[in-house]
């Protein structure tokens, strides 16, 4: 009988962790949280904002460090005229990245989508707002397929040029006002 045989490892750098954790077993999550987080954070922890940032590009936050945020708390400048409902904004503080940028859960007002994940900063070029994906459940698994980096943020550097053209794509569809 023949051995199995092993998989190699595929080539490139080794893959990153990615930014939470999976619980032992599922946890209660009390009331108050959108169903989907609810259901994430039942059976997953994230890495915290205190997690390092050359581990995780991407720092998941614990259930304890979930808050709200509000749309005038991330108003930058500029003409308010370009996003409607920016001061009846509110979402949930999910994550934060390396750059300083916050990773928004949108749960009411503005021009967004109920679920959708936005990225806020000054270093969110070139914008202070971007669109990440359209819900929790595909942000994560976009993240997972590029090894847990943030590229819409990072940038598409040394992606092979046919994800560079998904991505870019990706991104237009979602921020259509946005340069890419």
């Amino acid at each position: 009988m023949t051995p199995p045989r092993r998989r190699r490892p595929p080539p490139g750098p080794p893959p990153n962790p990615p930014p939470f954790t999976v619980l032992a077993k599922p946890r209660f999550v009390a009331p108050g949280l959108p169903s989907d987080l609810a259901a994430f954070y039942a059976r997953h922890e994230g890495v915290g904002r205190g997690a390092s940032c050359e581990k995780n590009q991407v720092r998941l936050h614990t259930l304890a460090e979930l808050t709200p945020a509000v749309g005038a708390e991330f108003w930058v400048e500029g003409d308010e005229s370009e996003f409607p409902g920016w001061q009846e904004f509110r979402a949930i503080r999910v994550a934060y990245g390396n750059f300083g940028e916050a990773f928004l859960y949108v749960t009411g007002g503005g021009d967004f989508r109920f679920g959708s994940i936005l990225a806020v900063g000054k270093n969110v070029v070139p914008d202070v707002v971007r669109v990440m994906a359209l819900n929790h459940a595909d942000w994560l698994a976009r993240l997972r397929r590029d090894n847990w980096l943030e590229l819409g943020i990072s940038g598409l550097g040394d992606q092979p040029p046919m994800k560079v053209a998904l991505l870019r794509r990706y991104f237009r569809l979602l921020n259509p006002r946005q340069e890419w």
